[in-house]
């Protein structure tokens, strides 16, 4: 009886346990230009900055292009920040790119460039007036 309860108890545990590969990563579309809207859009809602500024500024900035670059400035991704400053930023928000599991933290993935700076508005008390 204790075998079979055993064996009822570990079967039951194997079929409920996610591997690591399986892990829901929230708001993760397909990188063209309608994902990459719908990543704004769906990671603005969950850090609840506001998903119409969200979607005009990553338009005005990149027109959704995560490889947008700027020569003159050295900004670059949806978002254009300064790369010079992308990996400290990453470091500062790693905490919140964990939560959603951003795991490539490049300057040009859209889930990474749109958590860090919905962190960074946040942390300025909204769009304005960085961005207005």
């Amino acid at each position: 009886m204790r075998f079979a309860l055993t064996t009822v108890l570990v079967a039951g545990l194997l079929l409920t346990a996610t591997p690591a590969s399986a892990v829901h990563r929230p708001c993760n579309y397909p990188h063209t230009v309608r994902g990459n809207k719908m990543t704004v859009s769906c990671f603005a809602k969950r850090m609840n900055v506001g998903p119409d500024g969200a979607r005009a500024i990553a338009n005005r900035e990149s027109s959704f292009n995560e490889f947008a670059w700027n020569d003159a400035s050295g900004a670059a991704g949806l978002y254009q920040h300064l790369i010079k400053y992308w990996n400290s930023r990453v470091w500062h928000y790693r905490r919140a790119l964990n939560k959603f599991h951003v795991k490539h933290r490049s300057w040009h993935n859209p889930r990474a460039q749109a958590v860090v700076t919905f962190k960074m508005v946040k942390a300025q008390g909204g769009w304005c007036p960085a961005w207005c």
